[in-house]
C-alpha cells in the first residue's frame, strides 16, 4: 500500500545517507559490501519505524473500513497513542530486509552475472564496447538486472513472509483497549501454528513475493540509474567550473 512505497521510497535516501557517513574516508573508493548492508539494514529499520502507524491504520482500514482520519481517531481513542508503535519490531525487521534486497543482493548478484557472462564471451559485462556488440551487452546486462532483482526480492518476500505475517496478525487484532491485553510476537506465532499448521506462516507468499520481486526491480534500476546521472552532473561541473 501506500505505506509500503513511502518506506521504500524513504529506505533510499536513508542508505545513501547513512552509507555517505559511515563509508571509507576516501571519496573515489567503493563503500565495503558490510558497509552498504549495514547502510540498507539501518536506512530499512528507520523507515519501518516511521511507516508504522500509517501500517496499523491500513490494516484496521482494510478490515473495519473506514476513512484514514476516522480509523486513526477511533484507535487513538481506544488504545492511546502506544497503538502507533504496534508491531513496529517487525515492521522494521521486514524493511530492513527489503532495503538489503534492492540496495545490496540485486547490486551484487547482477555483478556477478555481468561478470561471468564477460567471462564467458558472452558479452554480458557493462563495460563491452563496439557497435553490436555494445547493443547485445546492454541487453545482456539489462536482462541480467531484471534476473538479480527478481531473485533477490523473492528472497526477501519469502523469507520476511512469516514476520509480515505476525505483524499483520498483531495490527489487525489489538484487543479491546481494556482489559483484553493485545497478543505478543511469540503468542501470535504460536497461536497461528496451534490452530492451521506452521506453513499458515506462509500464507500468500507467492503473490507477495511477485509483488516484492517486481518492486525491487524498478527501485534497483532506479538507483542505478540516479546514481549515473549523478555521476554525470557531477562530470559536467568538474569540466565547467563557474
Amino acid at each position: 500500500g501506500s505505506a509500503s512505497s513511502f518506506g521504500s521510497a524513504s529506505s533510499f535516501g536513508s542508505a545513501s545517507s547513512f552509507g555517505s557517513s559511515v563509508g571509507d574516508a576516501q571519496d573515489d573508493v567503493p563503500a565495503r559490501w558490510s558497509t552498504r548492508v549495514a547502510a540498507a539494514a539501518l536506512a530499512g529499520a528507520v523507515s519501518g519505524a516511521v511507516i508504522n502507524p500509517l501500517d496499523v491504520c491500513m490494516t484496521q482500514q482494510q478490515k473495519f473500513g473506514g476513512s484514514l482520519r476516522a480509523v486513526a481517531t477511533r484507535l487513538a481513542q481506544t488504545h492511546g497513542a502506544s497503538v502507533a508503535t504496534r508491531a513496529a519490531w517487525a515492521t522494521m525487521a521486514r524493511e530492513g530486509f527489503y532495503a538489503c534486497g534492492y540496495l545490496c543482493a540485486a547490486p551484487w548478484l547482477r555483478d556477478r552475472l555481468d561478470g561471468h557472462a564477460a567471462t564467458m564471451g558472452g558479452g554480458g559485462g557493462r563495460a563491452s564496447n563496439g557497435g553490436n556488440r555494445s547493443s547485445s551487452s546492454s541487453s545482456s546486462s539489462s536482462w541480467n538486472g531484471f534476473v538479480a532483482a527478481a531473485s533477490a526480492g523473492a528472497a526477501a518476500g519469502v523469507l520476511t513472509q512469516p514476520v509480515d505475517t505476525v505483524k499483520t496478525l498483531m495490527q489487525s487484532n489489538l484487543g479491546d483497549g481494556g482489559r483484553a491485553r493485545a497478543a505478543g510476537y511469540v503468542e501470535t506465532a504460536m497461536a497461528l501454528v496451534r490452530r492451521d499448521g506452521a506453513s499458515a506462516l506462509w500464507r500468500g507468499t507467492a503473490p507477495r513475493a511477485m509483488r516484492i520481486a517486481s518492486a525491487t526491480f524498478v527501485l534497483a534500476t532506479v538507483n542505478e540509474r540516479a546514481g549515473e546521472w549523478a555521476s554525470w552532473v557531477d562530470g559536467v561541473a568538474e569540466a565547467n567550473p563557474s
